[in-house]
């Protein structure tokens, strides 16, 4: 019992579990800076949203910064979800995945 207990424990200061898996803690870190470096952008004017909540629910009126809840509306009583988001800038909508850009 208490072998397996000091082998998960472990898992905490060497990395996690993946796909039965232990990845190293400098593995994860590295993909979790890969994942940080995307930069969002409308892709027809260029304008960078700079995390205000500038967009707004018309189910129950909550406002949000669509980028950090990847188009979904935060109140989860309502479950709204959007697959185009509408510039702030140009006011043209476009696929949301399309504002998503991997920084190289």
């Amino acid at each position: 019992m208490w072998t397996l207990l000091a082998q998960v424990l472990s898992l905490a200061f060497v990395g996690t579990v993946k796909n039965g898996k232990v990845i190293p803690s400098d593995v994860e870190s590295k993909e979790n800076t890969k994942k940080k470096q995307r930069r969002i952008r409308c892709p027809l004017c260029g304008w960078q949203p700079d995390g205000k909540p500038y967009w707004g629910c018309e189910k129950c009126f909550a406002a949000f910064d669509t980028f950090k809840t990847h188009a979904h509306c935060p109140n989860q009583k309502c479950g709204n979800s959007w697959s185009y988001t509408q510039c702030i800038a140009c006011h043209r909508q476009s696929p949301h995945e399309e504002w998503y850009e991997n920084e190289e």
